[in-house]
C-alpha cells in the first residue's frame, strides 16, 4: 500500500469508518513489509475530504501511536548497535535516557490529548487529578492538617489557642474548630475540599481556597503529605492544561 494514492472511497459495500479501514491497512503490515506512514496519511486525508472528520482524527491518532513505536524501535536498535560496537558507556546511557523520555512524552500526549486529536481527554485527566487531590485534602482536613493561610491569623490570640505547641489541649481539627467558634473564624473563607483541590490543580481558576487555607507540616502526617503533593499536582495541572489548550488550537497537531 505504500505510495498508493486515491481520492475517494466509493462502492456500496465499501466502509468508510476508521476501525474497518485501519484493519484493512494493518493487513499489509508483516515482518517482510513493515509499517509505512504514507497509507495512513492518505486514508486520513481522504476521510477528511469526504467529511468523515471523526474517522480521520482516529486514523491520525493510530498513526501517531505507530510512529512512536517505530521511533522507539529505532532507538532500541541503535542502543543494541552501540552495545556491540562502542565502548562508550556514556553514549549508551544517553540513548537509554532519550528512550525513557520518548516513552514518557508519548504516554503523556496520548493519555491527555490523544496526540492533539482528542483534546477533551484533558478535561477527564484534570477531573481525575482533582478527585485524587480531593481525597488527600479531605484526609488532611479531618485530621487537623490545615491552618489559615495568613500570618496575621496565625499570630493572633484567637488562633494561638489551637497551637499544637502550647500546653493547652487542642481540638482534633483546629482549623475547623477555629472557623466555627471564633468571630474571626466565622468570617473567614469557608473551607471546601473539592474547591481547594480544583484551586490547586487547575491553574486558570482562582476559587480563593489556596489564598485562605494551607496544609500544615506541624499538625500530622496528612498535612505533610498534602504540603508536598500540592506541588506535584500543580505541576501536572499546568502540563495537562497547557497540552489541552495546545491541542484545541492545533499547535501540537501534525498533519
Amino acid at each position: 500500500m505504500d505510495g498508493c494514492t486515491y481520492d475517494r472511497i466509493i462502492g456500496q459495500n465499501c466502509a468508510t469508518n476508521a476501525s474497518t479501514r485501519l484493519q484493512w491497512l494493518a493487513k499489509g503490515e508483516t515482518a517482510k513489509h513493515p509499517f509505512f506512514p504514507q497509507p495512513y496519511k492518505q486514508l486520513a486525508k481522504v476521510l477528511h475530504d469526504m467529511g468523515h472528520e471523526a474517522d480521520a482524527r482516529e486514523v491520525f491518532y493510530v498513526l501517531e501511536k505507530k510512529l512512536g513505536k517505530e521511533r522507539r524501535r529505532a532507538l532500541r536498535k541503535e542502543i543494541e548497535t552501540l552495545r556491540d560496537t562502542s565502548p562508550s558507556l556514556g553514549r549508551r546511557i544517553a540513548k537509554h535516557m532519550l528512550l525513557g523520555a520518548d516513552h514518557a512524552i508519548d504516554w503523556l500526549q496520548r493519555v491527555t490529548v490523544g496526540y492533539g486529536r482528542k483534546p477533551f481527554r484533558s478535561i477527564g485527566v484534570l477531573a481525575g487529578l482533582i478527585l485524587t487531590f480531593w481525597m488527600l485534602t479531605v484526609a488532611a482536613w479531618h485530621t487537623g492538617g490545615f491552618a489559615p493561610n495568613s500570618s496575621i491569623v496565625l499570630t493572633s490570640s484567637d488562633w494561638a489557642t489551637y497551637d499544637t505547641r502550647s500546653t493547652r489541649p487542642a481540638p482534633r481539627n483546629p482549623a475547623d474548630h477555629w472557623s466555627e467558634t471564633t468571630i474571626p473564624g466565622r468570617d473567614w473563607e469557608s473551607f471546601s475540599a473539592i474547591a481547594y483541590a480544583a484551586d490547586v490543580v487547575v491553574p486558570i481558576v482562582d476559587l480563593g481556597q489556596t489564598d485562605a487555607w494551607a496544609p500544615s507540616t506541624t499538625r500530622g502526617p496528612a498535612g505533610v503529605i498534602l504540603w508536598w503533593a500540592r506541588w506535584v499536582f500543580t505541576l501536572f495541572g499546568w502540563i495537562v492544561t497547557a497540552l489541552g489548550a495546545a491541542a484545541l488550537t492545533g499547535i501540537i497537531r501534525r498533519e
